[in-house]
């Protein structure tokens, strides 16, 4: 293949020829260029009265630096245009997706590539993700420690086909102080969210509190399944089930991708409350408008609608 950028040695070729008195078409001949070629190398790179090599080499590595191919973003209106989604705390994806028409089209990977490379301090409104090979921090256990409990194999094929609204995954969310939590609740279909703060682990506070989340929602929301893990906080199983006349089915240990639409809300939850925060003093304001934000974000995976928005017309279907 042949090579665009003269090299080193075939400028020191160049130079041997026309001090012997070669024509530059033999000097062309013998290294295989264009003559067109060796004489513009002459023309732009040589010096007056002569052409040496490594002098010629330096212009042109020096043009080459100084030369650099216009940008997406040195458009000043994409900027602009990423810089107000960041700012309302809207992935690159959902940037892309809702990218007006009159711009020029730009990638979710030129996106992340611009911000990290351009606008660093604009890091801090990416989600951040927690790390996908962290340890968790529950323990392998050599014993059940919760008794009677329904499998994940056994839940309805409408659930895992995610064929109706009411099918929820559930889970816990720490902060830095390792007690107070976030219940978080997932439907399967709509990705509709409920959160829920928990002073403690105990399933009586968890139980508790899911609950009240639950009945202050502005739409009574169907509640068919709750698939959970193993930890204590869902022990008591028994009294969700009563209370919300659903089935609870617990999935198999370790095996996060089977909740995983939960899993996935749960690292957006981390751009709001990060590890380092101290949920203790989370208030139920917060939470909420934290809650309303996570349901009222345009998702890729629903053409770019919102979870509230499938939510209340599927409730509005049902009743």
């Amino acid at each position: 293949m042949r090579q665009k950028h003269l090299t080193m040695y075939e400028r020191e070729v160049i130079e041997v020829h026309i001090r012997a008195g070669r024509s530059l078409r033999f000097t062309s001949q013998v290294l295989g260029r264009a003559a067109s070629t060796i004489s513009r190398e002459v023309e732009r790179n040589g010096l007056a009265g002569g052409y040496e090599a490594k002098e010629a080499h330096r212009k042109a590595s020096n043009r080459l630096r100084a030369w650099r191919r216009p940008r997406r973003f040195d458009d000043a209106r994409l900027v602009r245009q990423v810089k107000e989604g960041l700012f309302r705390q809207d992935s690159p994806e959902q940037i892309v997706g809702t990218w007006p028409k009159d711009l020029p089209k730009v990638s979710v990977q030129t996106i992340y590539t611009f911000v990290k490379q351009d606008r660093p301090q604009w890091l801090r409104h990416l989600r951040q993700g927690r790390s996908r090979f962290s340890p968790s921090y529950r323990q392998p256990r050599k014993y059940q420690r919760i008794r009677d409990l329904k499998p994940i194999r056994q839940r309805p094929a409408v659930a895992n086909e995610r064929g109706r609204v009411g099918d929820w995954e559930s889970d816990t969310v720490r902060g830095s102080d390792r007690q107070a939590v976030i219940a978080t609740h997932v439907d399967r279909r709509t990705g509709y969210v409920v959160l829920a703060k928990v002073m403690n682990r105990s399933a009586e506070a968890y139980n508790q509190a899911t609950l009240q989340a639950f009945n202050r929602q502005p739409d009574r929301l169907p509640t068919q399944t709750f698939t959970v893990d193993h930890g204590m906080e869902f022990g008591k199983f028994a009294e969700l089930e009563h209370a919300r006349k659903a089935q609870v089915f617990f999935a198999q240990p370790h095996c996060a991708w089977q909740r995983g639409t939960n899993e996935n809300t749960n690292g957006l939850l981390r751009q709001y409350f990060p590890r380092k925060r101290d949920f203790r003093f989370i208030s139920e304001a917060e939470l909420r408008r934290v809650e309303e934000r996570l349901n009222t974000r345009p998702r890729k995976r629903y053409g770019y609608r919102s979870p509230a928005n499938l939510m209340t017309h599927a409730v509005a279907f049902v009743t």
